[in-house]
Parts: structure tokens; C-alpha cells; sequence
């Protein structure tokens, strides 16, 4: 797979939960900012998938932040058979997988903070929390 191919498929999955292309990254704005870019690796053929969640009465308006403003930032995993990674390798990747992989992080990391909110993410990566930034922890009552 080539990056155009890669980068097509990116859009295609994303534009299907209403995320829009701004300054090459993906966001999903609503009560909270949602930031997905695409992060191309110094030292293979692969990309790392980065969101970011950025949540809106905290801040003062930014409409389009990048994925490292955002209050608490993660990164996509790719399942290869009975392994995880964190990036996605253009050489060993087939679009079918691909796909998979960044409907299953959406629907497993994006959509329920969508529908739930902020304190969801918490409650599904507990550990997220240590990642996150102070300002975000005083919001939630967290410090």
C-alpha cells in the first residue's frame, strides 16, 4: 500500500463518523474537539494514528487545536494476528485490515466518549489519566 492509498482510507473511515479534514488533520466537533492525524514514522514505511480529546469549557474558543493541545491524547493500535502495534506498516498492511483496525479504535475509544463524554475514556483507560493534562484533571475534580 502506498500513502496515497493509506491516507484514502483514513478518510474514508473517518468521514463515516463525521469527522471533516482541516490543516491535514480530522476533527469531530461537538460538545468536545476530537483530533485525529496521521503521523508518518522517521524510520519505516509506517504511520502512527494519534486523537487527542479537547474539551471545549475549559478552554477559551480554538476551533481546529492540534492533537498535541488536546487535554488527553492516545494512539490507534493495530491488531496483526496475536499481535499489537502502534504504528501501521504500508508493507505488511492490506486495506481490508487497515480499515478494520481504525473502525474497531473509533468504535472502541472515539464513539463512547462521543455519546458518554469525557469521563468515559477514564472509565476505559483508567490509566489515561496519568497522560493527562492538569487542567483537564482539575475539570473532572481528579488532582
Amino acid at each position: 500500500m502506498d500513502n496515497k492509498e493509506f491516507k484514502k482510507i483514513i478518510q474514508k473511515c473517518v468521514s463515516e463518523y463525521s469527522f471533516i479534514y482541516k490543516n491535514k488533520n480530522y476533527y469531530y466537533d461537538d460538545k468536545l474537539v476530537i483530533v485525529i492525524n496521521c503521523q508518518k514514522s522517521n524510520y519505516e514505511n509506517a504511520y502512527y494514528i494519534n486523537y487527542g480529546f479537547w474539551v471545549k469549557e475549559i478552554h477559551e474558543e480554538t476551533k481546529y487545536p492540534l492533537v498535541e493541545m488536546c487535554d488527553v491524547m492516545g494512539r490507534f493500535n493495530n491488531i496483526i494476528g496475536d499481535k499489537i502495534e502502534y504504528n501501521f506498516r504500508l508493507d505488511i498492511i492490506d486495506e481490508e485490515c487497515l480499515e478494520e483496525n481504525i473502525k474497531r479504535n473509533i468504535t472502541h475509544l472515539i464513539v463512547p466518549v462521543i455519546e458518554n463524554g469525557i469521563e468515559k475514556y477514564f472509565e476505559i483507560y483508567p490509566q489515561a489519566m496519568h497522560a493527562a493534562k492538569t487542567v483537564l484533571k482539575d475539570y473532572l475534580g481528579r488532582v
